[in-house]
């Protein structure tokens, strides 16, 4: 059955940039019934090489490869800039590395500011309507020598 599938596809789309962009309509279509976001064709950070360098020596999840390529080509672009930079809430570090990859200069200090303690406890102003909230005290806590370790090459 799949067999004669494929090869009616093949001849309702004989040229490969036609199946090929027939099929990404498919699965972006598929992707948006079950609400998953998939990157267009044009965003260039999967094919940066300094970011695919930078990102294989980071293995920490939590910030999502497109930003983490933005905090990158921030740092490039505030390379030429006058001033230092500084991150509010660091956690494991992950911003910071790719903002310092992308600067690339030691002429900026980095400044990092976090209590390591994690979020404060949620009043009444962020919960929901229903009283529900996404977050308890002290979620995202980190240690700040793991930052710090983390950050070792800075």
């Amino acid at each position: 059955m799949f067999r004669r599938l494929r090869e009616i596809w093949r001849l309702h789309f004989a040229r490969s940039e036609t199946r090929s962009k027939a099929w990404r309509e498919t699965v972006l279509k598929k992707c948006r019934q079950m609400q998953i976001q998939v990157y267009r064709p044009h965003v260039n950070w999967p094919h940066d090489d300094q970011f695919r360098e930078i990102s294989s020596r980071w293995d920490i999840r939590g910030v999502p490869q497109d930003r983490r390529f933005f905090l990158l080509a921030t740092g490039r672009a505030a390379r030429s800039i006058p001033g230092d930079t500084a991150e509010c809430g660091a956690r494991h570090g992950t911003s910071s590395y790719f903002l310092l990859n992308g600067l690339a200069c030691s002429e900026k200090e980095h400044h990092i500011f976090d209590s390591f303690e994690g979020v404060s406890a949620p009043t009444a102003e962020d919960s929901s309507k229903q009283g529900d909230c996404v977050w308890n005290a002290g979620d995202l806590r980190a240690e700040q020598e793991s930052t710090k370790h983390n950050l070792r090459e800075f």
